[in-house]
């Protein structure tokens, strides 16, 4: 259907839903004050005509509609960004398909095309097969080439009439290898282990090969190829007891904590058997307990699997009831510090499997650089009036696996960082 306005056209979804498009969205690069809508045609072509100067005759164009998925899952490929409703600045109305230097990254194309009428496409860098279509669904091979980061706009051409906007983007990821120091913690006090089975061992063993989860949410779509260095069990009295006057616990100086840490440290650290942490931004005395004694500073990430008896978390202070309360979680990252706590016991005693979806994602909070979750308005992509769940970075991710183009981007920052820093070569 056509709206009243020149610019505007009507989606009928449903019988009893219809969504607007402006041409502006449908077709960036348009000038849309020099362009008029004509009419859809039945394979849903927009057609439409252009004036170029108030005295030259319009010329007639055709609006392609091209859709882009992956073969499977939609792993390396984001077309989740273009379809919010604040897409961001990462996605430059477009939608994105990762490459690496190692693997062919295979989508599958959908366009009104024929052997009369074929669809070419063309890149600069990346390598595309086949290039001319004459399907309406296509299975395309995208491969990038060399190791440097860069992005770039497919061409496409019906016919022999060149596109004049650029609806898919390449971003080239090359393949990098980063080693995780896997710390399994076990919590000791002067009577021994505090905890029943299994023990934080046998529990990293029961994760099996991380590889094959890592290899599916971050290899495919960030190409960061992740090996896991595990360590011995290492015990560490990480649960204390911080007397009011103390002025530091185990090593830990405790003037050199922030300060709503000293109002917490008074009134919350009490050997209560939790795993207590502040937040995103600065280390706990529990945390700083176990990172003190248990680091591999060639690491690229130190990841602690620690048990506690009842759970990790946060501990906040509520200022309009004047006390303190605990929101618990499955892990937490610190950026800065490039580590990451994984809680044993909270969530995982009995489904085992979905602990490697907690790992891939506070890894994630780690590579895409950004704290917070797309389903509560934070982190590098909201993207507000889409399917949320299935992202890695849900707040109550347990299988979810995607990553768009917004996080690609963090990661490349990230990577970026670690070999300046000369963590990976």
């Amino acid at each position: 259907e056509k709206s009243g306005l020149k610019n505007e056209i009507y989606k009928r979804d449903k019988p009893e839903k219809k969504s607007r498009y402006r041409l502006r969205e449908m077709a960036p690069g348009l000038n849309v004050e020099q362009v008029e809508l004509l009419d859809i045609s039945p394979k849903g072509w927009v057609l439409g005509r252009s004036f170029q100067g108030i005295d030259e005759v319009p010329s007639l164009f055709v609006g392609l509609p091209v859709t882009i998925r992956k073969t499977e899952e939609s792993l390396g490929v984001d077309v989740t960004s273009i379809a919010a409703t604040d897409p961001g600045s990462a996605a430059h109305d477009r939608a994105w398909v990762m490459v690496t230097d190692v693997d062919v990254n295979e989508v599958r194309l959908n366009a009104p095309i024929s052997v009369e009428t074929t669809l070419g496409i063309e890149g600069d860098q990346v390598t595309v097969t086949p290039k001319e279509l004459t399907m309406a669904s296509t299975i395309v091979s995208l491969a990038g080439s060399g190791r440097e980061y860069f992005t770039e706009n497919l061409r496409l051409s019906l016919g022999d009439t060149q596109s004049f906007t650029y609806p898919i983007g390449i971003k080239m990821m090359p393949q990098q290898q980063l080693r995780i120091a896997l710390w399994p913690i076990s919590n000791q006090n002067e009577n021994g282990r505090v905890g029943s089975n299994p023990t934080p061992e046998e529990w990293v063993e029961a994760q099996g090969d991380l590889r094959e989860v890592m290899d599916e949410v971050m290899l495919k779509q960030c190409g960061l190829k992740l090996e896991f260095d595990r360590k011995s069990i290492s015990n560490v009295q990480w649960d204390v007891f911080i007397p009011t006057n103390a002025s530091s616990v185990n090593g830990v100086e405790l003037e050199d904590l922030k300060t709503h840490e000293e109002k917490l440290k008074k009134a919350f650290f009490t050997r209560n058997q939790w795993l207590d942490i502040i937040g995103a931004d600065s280390l706990s005395v529990e945390q700083r307990a176990i990172r003190n004694k248990f680091w591999d500073q060639d690491a690229n990430v130190n990841l602690y699997c620690a048990e506690s008896a009842v759970g990790l978390a946060r501990l906040v202070f509520l200022e309009k009831k004047g006390e303190f309360s605990r929101i618990p979680a499955g892990g937490v990252a610190f950026q800065r510090d490039r580590l990451a706590f994984i809680n044993i016991w909270s969530n995982f005693s009995e489904e085992i499997s979905s602990a490697k979806f907690v790992i891939a994602h506070e890894l994630g909070h780690l590579f895409t650089i950004a704290d917070g979750h797309p389903d509560q308005g934070a982190g590098a992509a909201p993207l507000p009036a889409t399917d949320r769940r299935k992202r890695l970075m849900h707040s109550s991710s347990s299988a979810g696996k995607l990553l768009v183009k917004a996080e690609w981007d963090g990661v490349e920052a990230w990577v970026k960082k670690e070999i300046e820093e000369k963590r990976i070569k």
